[in-house]
């Protein structure tokens, strides 16, 4: 039997002893599923993107800078309602899925990516999308979202809101990318994770039940401030 560990006799790692010639680098143990990098493609819910908006920047989940800037092709936007931590408000929120475009160098190419918007960015979309929705013959779905930080000055100290610029495609790769955003969409895959989760989906709700909903929060959050 091999076991492994270090040898008593030599004070040597059994694990050395094991010939090279016995590793077979076309083994694979099957943890992970194996993607097509040159299609669109999700691991579990989608990769989580936050938006800094003490820094002006892009992070993981462990708050790690990754980029200022952002072009990608929305999938999915949904309206959501909720608080996504004990310590923070009730609050509207728009959750976004989306691919980033492929000259994004801080992410994996075709992979799809998730971020919450919320206060003034998530103004600042919607200001944009109308803009878009006006011209005649625009889907801007179809299109490249440009996403960057713009800086705020308030009482309690400098801040950043997310800016949604919006273009046309332009190049070949930009238009393969569509095609395969559009094959991946007719596999109705589930775009939904853990802080969606949490939050109400306003848009499976009518505008009376919406009402009631932030109401209820609104009255909650005054009855904490009494209390605390």
């Amino acid at each position: 039997m091999l076991s492994f560990g270090r040898d008593a006799q030599t004070n040597q790692s059994t694990s050395d002893k094991i010939p090279m010639t016995r590793i077979k680098t076309n083994i694979s143990l099957n943890i992970f599923p194996k993607v097509d990098g040159s299609k669109i493609w999700i691991i579990d819910s989608g990769l989580e993107i936050r938006n800094n908006c003490q820094k002006g920047q892009f992070t993981n989940s462990e708050k790690t800078s990754l980029g200022n800037e952002l072009e990608c092709t929305f999938l999915q936007v949904r309206n959501l309602f909720g608080r996504v931590s004990e310590d923070s408000d009730d609050t509207l929120w728009k959750e976004i899925y989306f691919v980033p475009n492929h000259t994004v160098e801080w992410l994996p190419k075709n992979c799809v990516c998730y971020t919450l918007v919320k206060t003034r960015s998530l103004t600042n979309l919607s200001n944009t999308v109308s803009q878009i929705i006006s011209l005649p013959d625009v889907d801007p779905s179809n299109g490249i979202f440009r996403l960057s930080f713009i800086q705020h000055s308030s009482p309690k100290g400098d801040y950043y809101s997310l800016k949604f610029d919006w273009r046309e495609r332009q190049n070949k790769a930009e238009d393969v990318q569509l095609i395969n955003i559009y094959d991946f969409m007719d596999t109705e895959p589930k775009l939904t994770n853990r802080l969606s989760l949490e939050l109400i989906d306003l848009d499976t709700l009518s505008m009376e039940e919406q009402s009631l909903i932030i109401q209820e929060a609104k009255s909650r959050r005054f009855q904490e401030k009494i209390e605390a």
